[in-house]
């Protein structure tokens, strides 16, 4: 089995201009004794494109069919790949509400993604009891956010 643990988000201090929209993803993939990791940014997003692209770029990091645990630490991701999608997809992308699905090319991505795998399970950490994968996937994803701040990246 392999562990994927992501973490995703914009920044939450209260700064002006370009950095305003800066956000950021991360994941970490153990399987064994190997490990991987990868972060990334991007400008113009929302914490929600955050959080499944930081699952989407784990997911496409792994080459092979596989049984993946996936731990999140948002409702949104879990609950859209969980209960939602199944209902968007039937509904045509569509909510109950007859409006597209936000984010609709990061669900439908994420959606391909998880159908070449073995099994995905998913799992909701908790914000109070945080292990160190979890830990280690909110550094990088501060590291990411840093590096731009600071001209780095």
């Amino acid at each position: 089995m392999i562990r994927l643990t992501t973490h995703g988000g914009c920044r939450s201090d209260k700064v002006t201009g370009f950095l305003s929209t800066l956000g950021a993803w991360a994941y970490l993939s153990e399987s064994g004794a190997k490990s991987s990791h990868s972060y990334g940014t991007a400008l113009n997003t929302t914490g929600n494109e955050m959080e499944l692209t930081a699952v989407i770029e784990g997911l496409k990091a792994i080459t092979s069919a596989s049984h993946i645990q996936i731990t999140v630490n948002s409702e949104y991701v879990m609950n859209g790949a969980t209960i939602w999608i199944n209902l968007w997809k039937k509904n045509n992308w569509r909510t109950n509400n007859q409006e597209l699905v936000p984010n609709k090319y990061l669900w439908m991505t994420l959606e391909e993604l998880i159908s070449s795998h073995v099994r995905i399970t998913w799992r909701l950490e908790s914000n109070i009891h945080r292990d160190q994968r979890v830990l280690f996937a909110e550094r990088l994803y501060q590291l990411a956010l840093q590096e731009v701040v600071s001209g780095t990246r």
